[in-house]
């Protein structure tokens, strides 16, 4: 006798549909994985590079301010409107008044110079050089100066305001007469 074949057909259609359905679930799950990484690498870039770019502007701004501070010229800078953005030691002392009562202050209130006929002088150019003027202080004394002023344009080309640079005089006129 002879030994019984049992075929058993099975279509395997729906099995070769289903592996290729989870060849492209796990080509998918790839292909993201594979972008959130690259995004996270790249958040982990820009995050370092915004971190030493924030650092930088910090340390430049230290350096300047403490450059302003022990500048032996008096400095003042304005708004585009006139007030006094920033006004140093140095500005304070020549003009008499302390530096925070000066800050915010509209720069024709602080007397002693022509500051509207400087600023008007400055309309028509970049910069002022440095002239020889008399800066009038309280009780009615004049105090020597040298004085220069310059327009702050940013790299777009628009106005922020002026600067002053006021040095004192009076001691190199003092030198001067000891000298004679």
């Amino acid at each position: 006798a002879a030994p019984a074949i049992i075929l058993v057909g099975q279509d395997a259609r729906p099995l070769e549909e289903a592996m290729a359905d989870e060849f492209r679930t796990s080509v998918i799950i790839g292909i993201l994985t594979v972008l959130f990484g690259a995004g996270g690498f790249a958040a982990l870039f820009w995050a370092e590079h915004y971190r030493r770019s924030r650092r930088l502007l910090l340390d430049t701004q230290a350096f300047a301010t403490e450059v302003v501070t022990c500048l032996p010229l008096g400095l003042l800078t304005t708004d585009p409107e006139g007030r006094v953005v920033l006004a140093n030691a140095a500005a304070a002392v020549l003009i008499g008044k302390p530096g925070g009562q000066i800050e915010g202050e509209p720069l024709a209130s602080l007397g002693g110079l022509d500051w509207a006929g400087l600023m008007a002088e400055l309309e028509g150019r970049d910069k002022v050089p440095e002239r020889e003027t008399v800066l009038a202080v309280a009780g009615g004394r004049g105090v020597p100066v040298g004085i220069a002023a310059s327009r702050i344009v940013n790299n777009d080309g628009r106005f922020l305001g002026h600067l002053f640079l006021l040095r004192d005089l009076g001691e190199l006129r003092r030198l001067q007469e000891q000298v004679r």
